[in-house]
């Protein structure tokens, strides 16, 4: 009784079930990416959003909370050929949905948080140069 945007062709089922046997290995690769992002950006005055307590962070990309401009280190990444994206770029706050007044906190996320690529398959060169970025955002 699904609609039918809502199930996945085969060839879209084979790939998910073989990704989903190597979560682990997926997950274990983000972390370790993850750690290596992490230990770079130390070395800049930019900070990364993490959890508190015993929660474990596993990024689908490495979020920055910048102390300047996006539009800044957006184009710095850029010109070191590394893309990013506004974290809540799409969030109701951003689209005019919300008044600023109704979520004070979330302008400054809104124009602070920039999304750096984290994903299992990067290789070698590409993680190298990301954490280069990172140690040198303006």
């Amino acid at each position: 009784s699904l609609p039918s945007s809502t199930k996945l062709p085969d060839i879209n089922a084979s790939l998910a079930l073989s990704q989903f046997a190597r979560l682990e290995e997926f997950l274990q690769q983000r972390r370790d990416i993850g750690g290596v992002f992490h230990n770079a950006l130390a070395e800049s005055f930019h900070r990364t959003l993490t959890q508190n307590g015993d929660g474990e962070n596993v990024f689908y990309s490495f979020p920055v909370l910048l102390e300047g401009s996006m539009k800044e280190a957006a184009a710095y990444a850029k010109t070191k050929k590394v893309e990013t994206h506004p974290a809540f770029a799409d969030s109701l706050l951003s689209v005019g949905d919300l008044e600023n007044s109704d979520c004070p906190n979330a302008k400054t996320m809104l124009m602070r948080c920039l999304l750096f690529p984290l994903y299992p398959t990067l290789d070698r060169t590409s993680v190298v140069q990301v954490a280069k970025v990172l140690s040198t955002l303006p």
